[in-house]
């Protein structure tokens, strides 16, 4: 997710009460801008699954530990790239998305291909807190866990708060991974916030930088960060799925950095 001037030829604009959106055309990309120009999403017209952002590609590192994920949760809908992705390469995987906008899952019906009836999908248009205490009310379980929650000022304060965050800790399964997408922005206050990760999942935390133009840090976060430490047995993995899914997993998992590992004291 960047910042930026909205580019192309306008296809869509409109407000609901969390804010400004607008749909641009621009050499075959369309692009969901919040505000005067957050990119939040961009699909390759007639290619939906195709992941065009470095933050969205990264958010799916865990998939390097468990390609196989039989249920998803996405916090944060935008124009449905992530959501798209794993309806079209996990064909075996159940998707579950939290948007709390009934305009910006409008908008990825209408205009970013987020399929209308699909068994393996479920779009719930509600508050992320409430949906995920109902969630782990009703006892369900998630192999990974994506935070992609946004509006036109940046991160939602819900990916802030540690009450939700202990929410999602408690809706993973056991070896399961909590995928969250964060600014280095002030507005993102993220050392702070990633601090807070790391305490609510004990320390087993991570980050994966992006490139400066983007200002991203994807944060994972699981129950045991050991198991992950040697990260150099992936490289033939990471190749392998660059291949098959166009995702730059080897860069991706040569910027892993864990808060604690297996290999430290």
């Amino acid at each position: 997710m960047s910042k930026q001037k909205i580019q192309g030829k306008v296809v869509f604009s409109g407000r609901d009460t969390f804010g400004e959106l607008t749909v641009a055309d621009k050499d075959g990309i369309r692009s969901l801008y919040f505000g005067e120009g957050i990119v939040q999403s961009s699909l390759k017209l007639g290619h939906p699954s195709v992941l065009l952002m470095d933050y969205s590609q990264a958010m799916l590192t865990p998939l390097l530990f468990n390609e196989r994920p039989e249920r998803v949760l996405v916090v944060g809908l935008g124009g449905g790239s992530l959501v798209n992705f794993l309806l079209e390469r996990c064909p075996d995987c159940a998707v579950h998305a939290i948007e709390i906008s009934p305009a910006v899952i409008r908008v990825a019906h209408d205009y970013f291909d987020l399929p209308r009836q699909n068994s393996r999908l479920q779009v719930l248009q509600a508050d992320a807190r409430e949906a995920v205490r109902e969630m782990e009310a009703s006892g369900l379980l998630f192999d990974l866990i994506l935070l992609d929650a946004f509006d036109e000022d940046g991160p939602a304060a819900v990916l802030m708060q540690e009450d939700f965050l202990i929410s999602c800790k408690r809706l993973l399964r056991k070896n399961g991974i909590c995928s969250i997408n964060l600014w280095t922005w002030p507005r993102g206050n993220f050392f702070e916030t990633y601090e807070m990760i790391g305490s609510v999942f004990g320390g087993n935390a991570g980050k994966i930088p992006l490139e400066e133009s983007y200002q991203n840090v994807v944060v994972l976060a699981c129950d045991d960060a050991s198991r992950y430490a040697d990260l150099m047995s992936y490289r033939a993995r990471a190749r392998q799925m660059q291949r098959k899914w166009g995702v730059n997993f080897p860069t991706f998992l040569m910027r892993i950095g864990w808060q604690r590992s297996a290999a430290e004291p």
